[in-house]
């Protein structure tokens, strides 16, 4: 590419040169010829100095929303020369896909050398950052390596993969610039952030463990007795049925009707949300700290967990093991639903059984809103959890116990506070385990 400075130094060349055509002055075309060497040395220097470079990217697999990660660049030259010079910017993975392109000059006139290591081995940002960040590497070596290290933070909650690597230079004579883009190998998962709630009244009122409501009873180790059979090894001596061992004349036991927990299903509305919008973080990256906050509750509570959401017409299921499981997979969850909330409801018929809690998150605004009431058809308990934009016209968003922060979105019943109306209404900014913990009945 071609800078402002180059084009000057192209047109002085030229005008010396008429000028020296006019006057005879060979003096000038000996000027001239030196501008025009000056250039295509720059040119060929700085192209030279992108060329056989390798660059790859340690960061750690996983991070939490809110975490700053550390980033580190490490920079091989493949070349038989050293490189010097060196300008890398390291792209946002959040905005890989709307990238048009890097456009060195505005970074090189607001670009700053961090003052604190040695630039060999480390340029640590003053804070966490958002955005492209640039570094300057000063020289490195042919056949060795340099590495440069940042803190990044503001990420979002999703999967970011190889988000390219920009390396600029102009040179050493700055008439010419080039830059090569790199696509580094990297991965990197971020976590939606949950919090620990004390109390979720409703699963707290209900037992931790209850008996298969299926016709049939499973074998298993409960409580309720199921029947006898012949001894098997193994078997503890307590279950031995003494008086038909003694009709049979062989060890008889008693086998037991199967526990099994009350499961929980949690229910993401994961449309593409137009019209209205949040002022600071997305719908489903709201509803998914909510969802990860119930499910972490009810684990501990020993409750199996269903998360349930939708990619076009298709129900998407996951039973995860533990919390982290839960995590990864509302990290990886994109707003692909098409079905409007109630249609979302009656996909999970199927699941949906008298022993069993259904959350069902719902954004309250935009294309298809319906009010998220508890729908008396369904065979199980529902329980809303409507998330809504800040209350208009506030400085801040609601984040009262009672709900009297502001007027509820349109659809919305009235009550005396959300822990009567039988849902729980967050309001962006509000405060995760206050709005949970304070909105269900016993």
């Amino acid at each position: 590419m071609l800078a402002l400075r180059t084009v000057a130094a192209l047109a002085l060349a030229f005008s010396m040169i008429l000028i020296g055509i006019n006057s005879q002055s060979g003096w000038l075309f000996w000027l001239a010829g030196l501008c025009i060497a000056a250039v295509a040395v720059s040119w060929v220097d700085s192209l030279a100095e992108v060329r056989r470079l390798e660059v790859e990217r340690l960061v750690k697999e996983e991070a939490v929303e809110g975490e700053t990660v550390e980033i580190t660049l490490r920079v091989r030259n493949r070349g038989r020369f050293s490189r010097n010079l060196l300008l890398l910017v390291d792209e946002d993975p959040s905005l890989v896909a709307a990238s048009r392109g890097f456009r060195p000059g505005r970074l090189r006139r607001g670009f700053r050398w961090p003052s604190e290591s040695p630039p060999h081995e480390r340029a640590e940002q003053a804070g966490p950052s958002c955005g492209r960040v640039a570094l300057f590497l000063p020289r490195v070596e042919a056949g060795q390596a340099a590495s440069l290290s940042y803190r990044r933070g503001g990420l979002r909650r999703g999967e970011y993969r190889d988000w390219p690597v920009y390396i600029y230079s102009e040179g050493i004579l700055g008439l010419a610039k080039h830059q090569a883009r790199l696509a580094v190998a990297s991965r990197l998962t971020v976590l939606p952030s949950h919090v620990e709630l004390q109390r979720l009244p409703l699963l707290d009122s209900l037992p931790r463990a209850a008996w298969s409501t299926a016709s049939l009873s499973s074998r298993g180790s409960g409580m309720d007795f199921y029947g006898v059979r012949e001894f098997q090894a193994g078997d503890p001596l307590r279950h031995v049925h003494w008086k038909s061992t003694a009709r049979r004349g062989e060890l008889v036991v008693r086998e037991f009707e199967e526990e099994t927990s009350m499961p929980v299903l949690v229910l993401i509305d994961n449309r593409q949300i137009t019209g209205k919008k949040m002022r600071e973080d997305p719908p489903l990256d709201i509803q998914a700290r909510l969802a990860a906050s119930i499910a972490c509750y009810a684990q501990l509570r020993g409750h199996p967990v269903t998360l349930a959401a939708y990619e076009g017409r298709e129900l998407l299921l996951h039973e995860p093991q533990g919390l982290p499981g839960a995590l990864r997979w509302l990290a990886s969850l994109q707003p692909t639903c098409a079905l409007p909330p109630r249609e979302q409801v009656q996909g999970l018929r199927f699941l949906l059984t008298g022993g069993c809690t259904l959350f069902r998150l719902v954004f309250a605004g935009g294309a298809g809103w319906e009010p998220a009431t508890d729908d008396p058809s369904l065979p199980c308990r529902t329980l809303p959890v409507i998330v809504a934009p800040a209350a208009e016209g506030e400085g801040s968003p609601m984040r009262g116990r009672d709900g009297t922060g502001g007027a509820l979105p349109q659809g919305i019943p009235d009550g005396h506070g959300q822990g009567r109306r039988g849902f729980a209404l967050y309001r962006e900014g509000d405060d995760i385990a206050q709005c949970l913990e304070s909105s269900f009945p016993a």
